[in-house]
């Protein structure tokens, strides 16, 4: 079978969990005897804008599945509409390219980020079957998928209004002077060969961010974009994605919400590529609890809020536990700034990102792992990979989080985003080490990564058969493709 995958960006340079999601999906697969192309997006100021190329991407971890055929969309953001961020008739020759090139039967979308939605109609156009996996909240949401305003604000739901004031925040495009800067960048690299890129992106990231003034006009503009944005995805998804899949019941209930049929939405949980053995050496555990952060350093990962809640319990609680904190940072220096303060305040030390071994060994010699996040996650990695080690968590109580850990068997919860009720939980959990260390969780009944797999094959194979074609068959099947006036 041939498999395009689809994921607004990919490794090595990005390694959050749709990445490393995707990246295994596509080994497994050309491991079974598949064949695999996966298209992403990628910036890049020195190359030129809304242009394709192509690498090899060197196998998942372990090298299951050989190389990897990778076709970058070079989108530097140069976007002139907001509308742009979801509508992008500038980017159908190239997915027309990419598609009549590879011909795929099936046509798997992890994300629309950096896309258009006039994706999923050319995918149907060339004949694929098109599935649509949801990993965080993008057709409701604008910002990231989040949920989550500018001002701090979960959006249990969406308020348009508040959308309003909230979406001109987002550097949905590159400043003004961006084009400039990509036409210098070319000419460096063309005739010195000297990429200098790396820096430019570096000295924009350590500029302070700033939450622009939005007037009426401009909330009210924007509030209309929020509605049309919505619209227009869901439409788009309704005609064109034979299913939607949501790693999570929380997902898959939000989903439904927006109008799209219960029956078009399936529950394909995250399966773990591999466990780890339990536990993070022999004997007993004993000393100062262990407790344990890995995220990216963004606010939404709450790492702050952890922080806050480890400076509530005072000396003597704290010195019953040693805290560590590791995540990739360079997303948000002034935001990383903030963190080392309130660290060396508490006597936290901060590390950098771990690669898969240092993931391992983190969640070996930890009794605690802690997620604090901010937004309804989906189906955190880090929860699945801690609990496959033995290790509890001690999770916010809402979204997929909750569903992976329950009270008592897997961790324990606390309010989401309130550093109070952390600090309370944290403190009942630092005076009874021995409860903590004594909650082994089984992940028996976590599915493995082979299971996922399987499963999404069967969604392949049934959606294939709802074309009426079959896993060996290469061209149109028959598709009525909207007219003009009915695509969005």
């Amino acid at each position: 079978m041939r498999v395009l995958l689809v994921t607004h960006r990919f490794p090595p340079a990005h390694r959050a969990g749709t990445e490393r999601h995707v990246e295994a999906l596509a080994g497994e697969l050309v491991a079974r005897g598949h064949e695999v192309l996966v298209l992403t997006a990628e910036k890049d100021l020195a190359h030129p804008d809304l242009s394709l190329r192509r690498r090899v991407h060197d196998a998942a971890p372990g090298g299951i599945g050989g190389p990897l055929q990778v076709v970058e969309l070079v989108d530097n953001m140069l976007l002139q509409r907001y509308q742009e961020t979801w509508d992008r008739p500038a980017l159908t020759p190239l997915y027309d390219e990419v598609l009549a090139g590879f011909r795929p039967e099936v046509v798997h979308v992890h994300h629309l980020m950096y896309g258009g939605v006039q994706l999923l109609e050319r995918a149907r156009s060339h004949g694929a079957a098109v599935l649509l996996t949801l990993h965080d909240f993008w057709l409701e949401c604008g910002r990231m998928g989040q949920l989550r305003s500018a001002d701090g604000h979960l959006c249990e739901v969406v308020d348009t209004a508040r959308c309003g004031r909230c979406l001109p925040s987002v550097p949905w495009r590159q400043p003004a002077g961006a084009r400039t800067v990509a036409r210098v960048l070319r000419g460096v690299r063309k005739w010195t060969g000297v990429d200098l890129l790396p820096a430019a992106t570096r000295a924009r990231r350590a500029a302070p961010p700033t939450l622009p003034t939005v007037d009426a006009e401009e909330a009210a503009r924007f509030e209309g974009w929020a509605r049309m944005r919505t619209r227009t995805l869901v439409d788009a998804v309704q005609r064109h994605a034979q299913h939607l899949i949501a790693p999570s019941a929380f997902l898959a209930a939000r989903t439904e919400a927006l109008g799209i049929p219960a029956d078009r939405v399936r529950v394909v949980p995250t399966g773990l590529r591999e466990v780890m053995s339990p536990g993070g050496g022999g004997g007993e555990r004993t000393g100062p609890l262990g407790l344990l952060f890995l995220g990216t350093l963004v606010p939404v990962k709450g790492a702050h809020l952890l922080l806050d809640a480890w400076g509530r319990l005072g000396e003597a609680a704290r010195g019953r536990g040693v805290l560590r904190i590791h995540g990739p940072g360079g997303h948000d220096p002034g935001y990383e700034a903030r963190l080392a303060g309130l660290a060396a305040e508490h006597g936290v030390q901060i590390g950098g990102a771990l690669d898969g071994p240092g993931v391992q060994a983190a969640i070996g010699a930890a009794d605690l792992v802690v997620v604090p996040s901010l937004w309804f996650e989906n189906r955190p990695t880090v929860v699945l990979e801690a609990l496959a080690a033995g290790k509890p968590c001690l999770v916010a109580d809402r979204g997929g989080m909750a569903e992976l850990v329950r009270e008592g068997r897997e961790g324990w919860h606390f309010r989401l985003g309130d550093p109070v009720d952390l600090a309370r939980a944290l403190r009942e959990l630092l005076v009874a080490p021995a409860r903590v260390r004594a909650l082994r969780p089984d992940a028996g009944h976590l599915p493995r990564f082979e299971q996922t797999v399987d499963a999404l094959l069967e969604l392949y194979e049934e959606a294939l058969d709802e074309l009426g074609g079959s896993a060996g068959s290469t061209g149109p099947r028959g598709l009525v493709t909207p007219s003009e006036e009915e695509r969005p």
